[in-house]
């Protein structure tokens, strides 16, 4: 059955411990990337602060078979094996290796070997056997690495460094080195550890041939004939609970008042578990999985809300760093001192208050911003973003501060919440989901949160330093509005934050919406209903990833008559990907820009120009585009954009260069491209009914050499070069004879020009 037992516990009598073949080679301390780095590190750390506080801990369960003066170790070996390296390094460090041999090694035929013995290799046995007969006391005071100490000795064998149990092995002794070797107390630790009269370091030890376990009586025991490991959860959980044997604090279920400790265990399989089962309807299998997320994102958003700070010169390392997609284990989370009694209070707080909250989860989503019950799903999936983290974080901390109108069903709390998460979310959809950006605006939440009885006011008054600067800028202007005049705004503004383009961004209308008033600016509510009927027809493609209306879209109206404007348009070419780009994040990047605003906004005006109607359909929408480009008077390069080669499809970008336009496949010059008046020369040509005897095609670069249009005929040779867009001319041609250059000669916008000069002329 199981017994709390330490590894001298396990050793006594002249048993051995025994890792049988079919086990794999221990791996704890392997060092293949950040993940199993820290994963050692935090483990020596949780042993080290128990033994150096005298505080016991517990390891968990170890599977294993007892057989004749062994105990064979199913499940648990890699623990087993850090704790033997643990017990061999504090006995070197302070010089009592002998003390260490009485109780880890046994004597056969006059050779002192290791009780803890590896079937899986020989090598690793015999390295095993080496380590314990050595006295390395003299070398593990130099300051070097203890690895480089044992691979420099003369013993150690060179096959040795393909072994990965050893190379692991002596990973795991330089951790112990890094964490240890300034302590000058180790013979005292040792002489605890060695006397065990505390069991410090324990764990349960579970004899799986033992008749008399009774396996139902335990809720953390899963196993078949063989054993089944406990899941991450179900560690956490047990570890947990015996964490919070020592909190005194007091609740009550019906009547009954129960410790932390109690009412944790109590909760967690009655209520909370209930709950948590309703997301986990098409796979039970994962309920342990998904309540193991719950709490790794909430310690997650603890430690950087709190404890994490690039500034910290104490912040040795980040616990949490390439940790987003997974789990960790109750040390890392303890030794990152997100576990404490206060923040297991305020997790319990929280899961009482979404029991509670279930019900009326729509009516904390008044204004369809912030769906508490599909971000909770992400969450029990971990398939979250960043700024999904910040909306639960805001979430989290709400109900903590709350908690006691919530379970009241205070009305008060809904109305504030719904204000609140409306805000957060605004700032979270518009804000770059990356980590950077996530530590720096999760430490604002506590802010809010503090100002969530009247958030329009904390923000019009505050000068915020977190989240997206343009939205920043944008709410501030929306709570001004709000407050001044919510029967003129609140609606006006909340239903065009709806709108599936502009996702919560719509200050590019606010801005719009500005008109003079006695040398004053003020926003004006029929502007703002003005442009929103037609930003909502133009902005509405069904396409998750494109916006304009494929109506709208399909002759590319908006985007020439945008080229209409009557001042420059070279901002329409310096955004990445700008060729005519369809994409959301184009257009809503372009919608940020201030030197954009007058450019749509004279589009919008010109729409109306052509239509007077106070109900404004696509179709009207559609035929005054029509008519602005129909009308146009543009003569520089943007006429040819406008009227004829407006569908490029096989460039992705233009680009705006020295005063001349590139058509370019990928993103830079680096890939090939053409200059922008040549090639649409080249196009305007192969539509003409020309000689057989000149032949032409298209030189294309993809360095910084220009682009051009080579055309044979006769015996000479044609180049045609674009101009830059400033010069009064258009093209410049070169004429080659014989590869020498015989004349050079500059045109105009007239392309019969051209086309006549090569057929009849050509020097």
């Amino acid at each position: 059955m199981s017994k709390l037992k330490s590894l001298i516990d396990i050793i006594e009598n002249e048993f051995i411990i025994l890792i049988p073949a079919m086990q794999r080679d221990y791996v704890q301390g392997r060092m293949c990337g950040d993940k199993e780095e820290n994963v050692i590190k935090n483990f020596i750390s949780y042993l080290k602060e128990a033994l150096l506080n005298k505080k016991q801990c517990e390891l968990d369960f170890i599977y294993g078979v007892k057989k004749d003066n062994k105990y064979i170790i199913l499940d648990g070996q890699q623990r087993i094996t850090t704790l033997f390296l643990l017990y061999w390094y504090l006995a070197q460090k302070s010089d009592k290796m002998e003390k260490f041999r009485e109780k880890f090694t046994l004597k056969e035929n006059d050779i002192l070997k290791s009780k803890l013995q590896y079937e899986v290799r020989a090598s690793s046995l015999d390295f095993c056997n080496a380590i314990v007969n050595k006295d390395l006391y003299s070398d593990f005071n130099n300051g070097e690495n203890i690895s480089n100490i044992i691979k420099n000795k003369n013993w150690f064998m060179y096959l040795w460094y393909y072994d990965p149990t050893i190379k692991a092995m002596l990973n795991t002794m330089d951790v112990i080195h890094s964490q240890f070797k300034d302590f000058k107390d180790i013979g005292c630790i040792f002489d605890d550890l060695i006397k065990n009269e505390d069991k410090l370091i324990s764990f349960q030890f579970l004899d799986l041939e033992d008749k008399s376990m009774s396996l139902s009586d335990d809720i953390y025991i899963k196993m078949n004939s063989t054993g089944i490991p406990l899941t991450a959860f179900e560690n956490f959980k047990a570890k947990l609970e015996q964490y919070l044997n020592g909190v005194q604090l007091q609740y009550k279920i019906v009547d009954k008042c129960f410790n932390l400790r109690e009412y944790f265990s109590r909760k967690i399989d009655t209520d909370w578990s209930d709950f948590f089962l309703s997301y986990c309807k098409d796979d039970e299998k994962l309920f342990d999985e998904k309540v193991m997320n719950i709490f790794h994102n909430i310690f997650y958003n603890e430690y950087y809300e709190k404890i994490y700070s690039k500034d910290n010169k104490d912040n040795k390392e980040d616990y949490f760093n390439n940790k987003e997609e997974q789990v960790l284990y109750f040390e890392d989370y303890y030794c990152s001192k997100v576990i404490n009694e206060e923040s297991i209070k305020e997790i319990t707080v929280f899961l009482d208050c979404l029991v509670k909250m279930k019900d009326f989860f729509d009516k904390y989503n008044k204004y369809g911003r912030y769906d508490i019950s599909q971000n909770l799903g992400k969450i029990l999936n971990n398939n979250v973003t960043f700024m999904d983290r910040i909306n639960f974080a805001a979430l989290y901390r709400y109900i903590i501060k709350y908690s006691d109108k919530i379970l009241d069903d205070d009305n008060t709390i809904i109305y504030n919440f719904n204000e609140f998460m409306r805000v957060i979310v605004n700032y979270t959809e518009n804000t770059d989901s990356t980590k950077d950006n996530y530590i720096r605006d999760i430490k604002v939440i506590d802010e809010f949160i503090k100002n969530s009885d009247n958030i329009l006011e904390f923000i019009k008054n505050t000068d915020i330093k977190y989240f997206d600067v343009y939205q920043r800028e944008e709410e501030k202007i929306k709570a001004y509005l709000i407050t001044e005049n919510e029967e003129l705004w609140k609606n006006r503004i909340i239903e065009m934050e709806k709108n599936e383009f502009c996702k919560y961004q719509i200050k590019f209308l606010l801005d719009m919406s500005v008109k003079s008033v006695n040398d004053s600016r003020e926003y004006d509510t029929e502007l703002f209903d003005k442009y929103k009927n037609i930003a909502e027809c133009i902005f509405d493609a069904k396409d998750d990833n494109k916006c304009i209306n494929k109506d709208i879209e399909e002759e590319r109206l908006f985007e020439r008559a945008l080229l209409t404007y009557k001042g420059k348009c070279y901002l329409l070419l310096e955004w990445e990907n700008n060729f005519y780009n369809k994409s959301k994040g184009y257009w809503k990047g372009m919608l940020k820009k201030d030197d954009f605003i007058p450019i749509i906004k004279y589009i919008f005006d010109e729409i109306y120009k052509y239509y007077n109607g106070n109900n404004i359909s696509l179709n009207d929408i559609k035929n005054s585009l029509l008519k602005i480009i129909n009308n146009s008077n543009v003569e520089d390069w943007r006429e040819l954009l406008i009227n004829d080669y407006y569908n490029l499809n096989d460039f992705r970008r233009i680009l705006n260069k020295n005063d001349k336009l590139y058509l370019i496949t990928r993103s830079k010059m680096s890939s090939y491209h053409v200059e922008f008046l040549s090639y649409l020369l080249l196009l305007f040509f192969q539509n003409q009914n020309l000689n057989s005897n000149i032949k032409m095609d298209y030189i294309w670069q993809y360095s910084y050499e220009e682009p051009y249009v080579h055309i044979s005929v006769d015996d000479k040779t044609i180049k045609i070069y674009g101009e830059q867009l400033s010069s009064e001319n258009r093209y410049k041609m070169e004429v080659y004879k014989e590869n020498n250059l015989i004349c050079t000669k500059y045109f105009q916008r007239n392309i019969e020009d051209i086309l006549n000069y090569i057929i009849f002329t050509h020097c």
